[in-house]
């Protein structure tokens, strides 16, 4: 995790006006895998998903359950909050993607 780009993000925010901040997903490798960051049941030649502009991003493959989130969303909220002075807002990662896996 960068603490500085979350840092950063949150302080930028903050000096353009915005009332609410987020880290901008600064403080994850992933926005669309971050609850299964360093899991030993997943291989890499998962679902791909392309976007309008031309880049794509691949999803892992679960190989064997269970499947269990290893880091909340709440984690990330608190690295945030740490340099907000406003209310931080976190993004948090749909369950259907999370069922592409």
């Amino acid at each position: 995790m960068c603490l500085r780009a979350v840092q950063e993000t949150v302080q930028s925010l903050e000096a353009a006006g915005e009332q609410v901040v987020t880290d901008g997903d600064q403080s994850k490798l992933s926005a669309y895998t971050y609850p299964i960051a360093g899991a030993d049941n997943l291989a890499s030649e998962g679902v791909v998903i392309p976007y309008a502009d031309g880049h794509q991003r691949q999803l892992p493959c679960l190989t064997a359950g269970p499947f269990r989130y290893r880091t909340t969303t709440g984690q990330y909220l608190q690295t945030a909050k740490q340099y907000a002075r406003v209310p931080v807002k976190q993004a948090v990662v749909a369950p259907s993607m999370m069922s592409l896996l």
